[in-house]
């Protein structure tokens, strides 16, 4: 066993690279749980993210030509997938080790890439460590998508000493002093129907809700702590799906007396104020709610409600008590969504005003692959330029009622309405300075995008 190896790796991704955005640098969650397996079995594992260290290919495959694996296992997103595919060409040519593909690119492709010898779909650690020691066969099914049903059987993600601080996020948090971020799954799956959504942008597989222990969760972030991290990000696709499961964590971490700091993703149709009192009694210091749309119609469209404008009342409903608690919160909105008007932008517009989040992102409706709207619209659509998209900068397929150029143009006006308001940037400063000043990065990375919105 101890002279089996396995060589891990993820590609950069020049697409975000190139992006003025502010983005996030986060964990490849298969390969790490892979490398953790592994580890435990006694396998010899190199792992390497190009995307982190900003290396060439050229240096990743001479990486690889030295420790001369029997297996090569690449992590993958659809939109690194030229990255992936140019990285896959240059080893194969030089080395008989086994390919194997997985995470997003790999579930979503409908045939074997080429010079991939082996591909597996959605939650696959548990089917890759246990064909590499030997206790199973890979299923190439193109429609298999393996899922993880029991999470606490999982160990965690193996991070080396001092690599927690190559995966971050942009999120100002208010903290005086250098923000080491740990990041952990506490469940997987999400039962909800939204048109634009797709693994592609998820962290887990499917539509069935699976929850580790709250025990399980706060012996994680106690690791992640002992590992140096002094903020802790959910990485669920929405930690409150479950309230239950949240008012476990929640509890667990106050009868633990466990002090960190944490943020999450939610829904506003899934959170009531004395679930958000907890949280934030708990340790919560920022939410990210998916608001979406000012325009009740556009929120039908979209598939967040079935009733739009009962979403837009609970949207300020839960921005108020938010407010009243002093959660912070990342309202994340979207712009061109199928037969969308400028009346409607500015409909988002004087909501996300009206909401006074701390921050705020603006995405542009994008037709992924696996989503409910790339189904529905693929017909109308270059699926060659649909494969590069990027929703935060990139429009290949606009279905909306403007013109790309003015959608374009849109998102820097939304953008410059909301966050460049004297008050908001007041109060900004003062709820943050301190946090700028010792996360010198993410003050670069602000300067940065205030240059893009002021072109």
């Amino acid at each position: 066993m101890a002279n089996k190896s396995a060589f891990l790796l993820r590609p950069k991704s020049s697409v975000e690279q190139n992006s003025a955005h502010p983005r996030s640098c986060c964990v490849p969650w298969a390969l790490k749980y892979i490398q953790s397996i592994l580890r435990e079995r006694g396998f010899l594992v190199h792992y390497y993210d190009i995307r982190v260290k900003g290396n060439s290919n050229k240096e990743a495959v001479s990486l690889v030509k030295n420790a001369s694996p029997e297996y090569i296992i690449i992590h993958s997103n659809s939109i690194e997938y030229k990255d992936c595919q140019e990285i896959i060409s240059q080893i194969k040519a030089g080395f008989a080790a086994k390919i194997i593909l997985v995470g997003q690119y790999a579930s979503y492709v409908d045939t074997k890439p080429k010079d991939v010898d082996f591909w597996f779909k959605g939650e696959c650690e548990k089917a890759v460590t246990d064909f590499l020691l030997g206790q199973g066969q890979p299923n190439q099914d193109e429609d298999r998508m393996y899922i993880v049903e029991d999470l606490d059987n999982l160990p965690f993600p193996y991070f080396a000493k001092g690599e927690l601080s190559n995966y971050h996020y942009p999120y100002p948090i208010k903290i005086n002093k250098k923000i080491i971020w740990g990041s952990m799954l506490t469940s997987r799956g999400c039962p909800h129907n939204c048109l634009f959504c797709t693994q592609v942008l998820r962290e887990s597989y499917g539509k069935k809700f699976r929850s580790r222990s709250a025990e399980n969760v706060l012996s994680e972030m106690k690791h992640l702590v002992g590992l140096g991290a002094n903020v802790i990000s959910f990485e669920d696709d929405s930690f409150t799906v479950s309230s239950r499961h949240v008012n476990d964590v929640c509890d667990k971490i106050i009868s633990g007396g466990l002090k960190v700091r944490w943020i999450c993703q939610a829904r506003i149709d899934e959170v009531d104020f004395e679930l958000l009192k907890k949280m934030r009694d708990a340790g919560c210091v920022l939410i990210r709610f998916g608001v979406e749309s000012g325009s009740a119609k556009v929120i039908e469209v979209l598939g967040k409600a079935k009733c739009g404008d009962e979403w837009l009342e609970r949207a300020k409903k839960v921005f108020c008590w938010t407010h009243q608690l002093r959660i912070p919160t990342d309202a994340l909105f979207m712009m061109g969504a199928p037969s969308e008007t400028i009346e409607e932008v500015k409909a988002s517009i004087k909501l996300a005003r009206k909401l006074k989040p701390d921050i705020m992102q603006v995405s542009f409706f994008t037709l992924y692959h696996g989503s409910i709207a790339y189904d529905r619209f693929k017909d109308k659509i270059n699926l060659s330029a649909s494969e590069e998209n990027y929703h935060y900068e990139k429009i290949s397929s606009n279905l909306s009622a403007i013109d790309s150029e003015e959608l374009i143009g849109l998102q820097k006006v939304f953008y410059r309405a909301v966050l460049f308001r004297p008050a908001f940037l007041l109060k900004h400063l003062f709820g943050y300075l301190p946090y700028y000043l010792t996360n010198r990065g993410s003050l670069k990375l602000i300067m940065n995008f205030c240059k893009f919105l002021s072109k």
